[in-house]
């Protein structure tokens, strides 16, 4: 999308541009890319953002593409986070941090489309009130399975575009409210006014 989305995917957790967690514009990494065949696209990352940590790397992570059909593709990612012990165990009761992505994308004719699913444990924060009365919210962290949907819908120059955000805790901490998640849909339009640019409108509504 062109302003919202990425949350349910759990790429931009806690708030951030997901550097930190190696899930976003990730901070700090090696990189490697490699296509084989036009077919598959292979990636993988090393995060190295500080030395507070027992690993040699902060993090970890792996992502597979597939073009399946003409105009098909499919792909799944793993990423593994790891934080100094003492943020571990006070955030995340010292479970550890996984992200699993798996989604489909489809481009057929006038249509484009996309599809994912995530599921991540220990590895999102809410921020709550104080029980204790301290002015500074507590940083509690979650586990949660998210999904994305994505359309867009051409007319010429013109577009519209139309996706879904469902984004739900599991496992939570007592501090948190029990009915707290992440749902909203997506509204928006695009006008392609020429090869180097294009205007939209872009709501949110949840």
């Amino acid at each position: 999308f062109n302003v919202f989305g990425g949350q349910s995917t759990t790429t931009y957790v806690a708030g951030t541009d997901g550097g930190q967690s190696g899930t976003g514009r990730a901070d700090q990494t090696i990189l490697y890319h490699l296509k084989l065949s036009k077919i598959f696209d292979f990636g993988a990352q090393g995060q190295l953002r500080s030395a507070d940590t027992p690993q040699a790397f902060n993090g970890f992570g792996f992502s597979l593409q597939a073009a399946v059909l003409p105009g098909l593709k499919i792909g799944g990612a793993y990423n593994k986070t790891y934080f100094n012990p003492q943020f571990t165990q006070l955030v995340f009761n010292g479970g550890g941090t996984e992200y699993w992505t798996f989604g489909a994308k489809g481009d057929w004719r006038n249509l484009e489309w996309g599809a994912v699913w995530a599921r991540q444990s220990n590895g999102d924060i809410a921020f709550v009130p104080d029980p204790a009365g301290g002015s500074e919210p507590l940083a509690v962290g979650f586990s949660a399975n998210g999904i994305e949907l994505y359309s867009r819908l051409k007319f010429g120059k013109f577009a519209a575009v139309l996706g879904f955000e469902d984004y739900i805790p599991h496992d939570l901490n007592r501090l948190i409210n029990p009915d707290f998640k992440t749902r909203y849909a997506i509204l928006g339009a695009e006008w392609h006014f020429s090869k180097a640019g294009y205007a939209f409108f872009e709501a949110r509504l949840g």
